[in-house]
């Protein structure tokens, strides 16, 4: 059995402009470049966009 995380982020208003696909690609390469310091959490498998 294994477990996931889901965590939720309000964008900036400047987000609205960009596709989702873009905002998804930046926020991902980020990670993976600079890997946030979250307790218990290996590695970052997925970022999605979805607009409200």
């Amino acid at each position: 059995m294994s477990k996931r995380v889901l965590i939720e982020a309000s964008l900036v208003e400047e987000a609205v402009n960009l596709p989702d696909e873009t905002i998804e690609k930046k926020i991902h390469d980020y990670l993976e470049e600079y890997p946030p310091k979250i307790p218990w959490v290996k590695e970052i498998k997925r970022v999605t966009v979805k607009s409200l």
